[in-house]
């Protein structure tokens, strides 16, 4: 078996999610943890959390 190949890509955030997540990680304290996902969701295609 294989593993598959992957090139991460960057990230890409609007000013105003910039802004949100860096409020939420300075509410965090010191040990912060960032989590992001894509999940399949409905018809519309993914959703990202």
């Amino acid at each position: 078996m294989n593993p598959r190949k992957h090139k991460p890509e960057p990230l890409n955030f609007t000013t105003k999610a910039l802004a949100h997540f860096k409020h939420m990680v300075s509410m965090q304290g010191k040990e912060n943890k960032v989590k992001l996902g894509v999940k399949k969701m409905g018809c519309n295609g993914y959703s990202y959390f």
